[in-house]
């Protein structure tokens, strides 16, 4: 009885590790190759657009869109997202998650289903949307590059 006991034990431990999520994904302010991971991570497909000043990888899932955009460097400066439900942030915000949680933990309370817009000087965080139609986007302003506007993540 011990030895199915310590099976079952160590078999359901596996299974969390394996599936519990990683945050060292294609995080904002992280490296462009990052992106390989958030397609493995959310069993995606992607479509990449590029221009003379940035480069749009769109993550396309069961549930989500979600554009994460690389500049020239390399680094991920903005992401938006659209779908039925608000994408795991703890994922797409990496090292920046804890601020976005601070920040939301210190500011008023909205009722209802008002659009949130949370700003530091290293995170800009806007949700809205209704049920099956949800939105938003995130970004360090400090990251996107000259000659842009925070208008180019959509």
């Amino acid at each position: 009885m011990k030895i199915l006991t310590r099976l079952s034990f160590l078999f359901i431990s596996i299974s969390i590790i394996l599936n519990f999520p990683t945050r060292a994904l294609g995080a904002l302010g992280q490296n462009e190759d990052s992106v390989d991971k958030d397609i493995k991570t959310l069993s995606g497909t992607r479509i990449s657009l590029t221009n003379d000043e940035f480069t749009i990888h769109q993550i396309t899932t069961s549930t989500n869109i979600i554009k994460e955009y690389v500049s020239k460097d390399g680094v991920i400066f903005g992401i938006s997202w659209r779908g039925r439900v608000h994408p795991d942030l703890s994922v797409l915000l990496g090292s920046y998650f804890d601020e976005y949680k601070n920040t939301e933990a210190n500011s008023a309370k909205q009722k209802g289903h008002a659009p949130i817009e949370l700003k530091t000087s290293n995170l800009h965080i806007e949700k809205s949307g209704h049920m099956r139609d949800l939105r938003g986007r995130a970004f360090d302003p400090n990251l996107i590059p000259k000659g842009l506007t925070e208008g180019v993540i959509q």
